[in-house]
């Protein structure tokens, strides 16, 4: 669901008026610029999708104002649009499609936990008139509570939902998460195309779009390996009926992120995927015909210390790309225990073989706890992460590449970088390396089928010569494997 176009809302504060509420730059370096608003409390983050356009669309609000305000970001971080809703009229699920703005409205009651009274679906035009009003469930439609509502829009542009149930007669809702799921399958009308109870444990779950799958994952499990082979899977799920067709046990599936037609990306922290090699994997890839998981390589255990954390637990999701060799995935991570101060925002960049381009941290540092509410690649090869530190500040954070392809051993301050030109290219590719060291090196070239049609070997830190006189005009991609990592890229072939 983000092959394409991503749209993160961004929750930010209005304490007294609409007037205090500005995106400010407060940091600029060579990689990365930040905006955000600061200082001003009780900041909240959501994150939400836009199947209409390339910005970025976010949205704020804080306590004690009662308004929603929601801004489009283009990638350079300034506000395009600007809207403005009542709070208590419409609740964060928000997502844009058909030049149209869809949210969710319910109505909550609270006995020991809150649930899921009633639930419609709204449609709001552009100047925030609401168009539709419909219902899409009723509170005795059956005999358990609702709670815990996450939403994802299908390629169909229908939409999903998902919930989380307990019995109606719980007295301690929350003791040993909930009992069942609930899938609801609507149009952008409201109108309900199917619905399905899967009765088992929950404490999480997440949902992505396969060409003949819905891939459902239920997380039923406190922690341990054991527990989790036992509570957690990944559903394979008939498009038409929602039956279970196929299912991967023992799996902890977090931010599931379909990335082509047979891999998904996720984040797992239990059993084989979280370490191997003595190398810490924060984020995985799953292939669904084979069932087979690769991890993705970050960091050294013997190098990051014991005493490290990562977390991304997130409701939103935290991976993104334009490209398949140049995937995004954001994570916090800890330096010391239960220290949640003493943290700092993260993200690797890798490939659809699971290798690892670089890994980079962002060093500005308030002494806050940070929290990443999501991620969005941006079309000059960068990302944007929004996040929150502490309930003061609520960032929009833009990272771009600058000049070489740099990929730099955030533990070791080693440093690998490429240079491939000139770029068209007619007869020959030239590939320059700046490494902290370097003895060789090898380039492979593919054509846009993924085609493997030359390789070459590198010798030299400068001036390495690569014959592509024979190859058919058009774009291509290279890997080239340097010091045990790869660095990919692309060129155009012109004749």
């Amino acid at each position: 669901m983000k092959n394409n176009i991503i749209l993160i809302q961004l929750l930010l504060i209005i304490s007294i008026g609409l007037q205090a509420q500005t995106f400010t730059e407060i940091y600029r370096g060579d990689y990365y610029k930040i905006k955000g608003i600061t200082n001003e409390g009780n900041n909240t983050l959501n994150v939400f999708n836009n199947f209409d356009e390339e910005e970025l669309f976010i949205s704020s609000y804080g306590y004690p104002s009662d308004t929603m305000l929601y801004f489009l970001i283009n990638d350079n971080l300034d506000v395009v649009k600007r809207y403005e809703f009542n709070r208590n009229f419409i609740f964060p699920y928000l997502c844009v499609l058909n030049n149209k703005i869809y949210g969710l409205r319910g109505d909550y009651v609270w006995t020991n936990y809150y649930y899921i009274e009633n639930l419609w679906l709204l449609m709001y035009d552009s100047v925030e008139n609401v168009l539709h009003k419909d219902t899409i469930m009723k509170y005795n439609d059956d005999t358990l509570k609702w709670t815990e509502l996450k939403q994802w829009v299908l390629k169909d542009r229908n939409i999903m939902l998902s919930l989380e149930s307990y019995p109606k007669t719980a007295a301690d809702p929350l003791e040993g998460g909930s009992i069942a799921t609930k899938l609801i399958k609507i149009d952008t009308l409201g109108n309900v195309l199917k619905t399905k109870i899967f009765y088992h444990k929950c404490l999480t779950v997440d949902f992505g779009e396969m060409p003949n799958h819905y891939m459902y994952a239920i997380n039923g499990s406190n922690w341990g390996l054991d527990s989790m082979q036992k509570q957690c899977a990944v559903y394979y799920l008939n498009k038409e009926t929602l039956e279970i067709e196929d299912s991967i046990k023992g799996y902890d599936v977090q931010q599931l992120t379909p990335i082509n037609d047979s891999i998904f990306a996720f984040t797992y922290f239990g059993g084989s995927g979280f370490s191997i090699n003595d190398t810490i994997s924060v984020y995985n890839l799953m292939n669904i015909n084979t069932k087979k998981v690769t991890p993705v390589k970050t960091r050294n255990l013997s190098s990051s210390g014991s005493n490290m954390f990562f977390s991304t637990y997130s409701d939103y999701e935290l991976i993104d790309f334009k490209r398949t060799d140049s995937i995004y995935a954001a994570y916090i991570v800890r330096y010391s225990g239960l220290d949640f101060n003493n943290s700092n925002i993260e993200f690797t960049n890798f490939n659809i073989n699971g290798d690892t381009n670089f890994t980079f941290k962002i060093n500005y540092d308030n002494g806050k706890f940070k929290q990443i509410q999501g991620v969005k690649a941006t079309k000059d090869g960068g990302v944007i992460i929004a996040a929150l530190s502490d309930e003061d500040d609520a960032w929009l954070i833009k990272f771009k590449p600058t000049g070489l392809i740099n990929l730099t051993n955030i533990e070791t301050g080693e440093k690998e970088s490429i240079k491939v030109y000139p770029n068209p290219a007619k007869d020959f590719v030239y590939v320059d390396i700046e490494a902290t060291n370097f003895e060789k090196g090898e380039i492979e070239l593919y054509d846009m089928q993924g085609k493997l049609v030359k390789k070459a070997k590198l010798s030299a830190k400068l001036g390495n010569r690569v014959d592509v006189s024979k190859l058919n005009a058009g774009a291509y991609t290279y890997n080239v494997s340097l010091n045990g990592k790869t660095i990919s890229g692309k060129f155009i072939v012109g004749k």
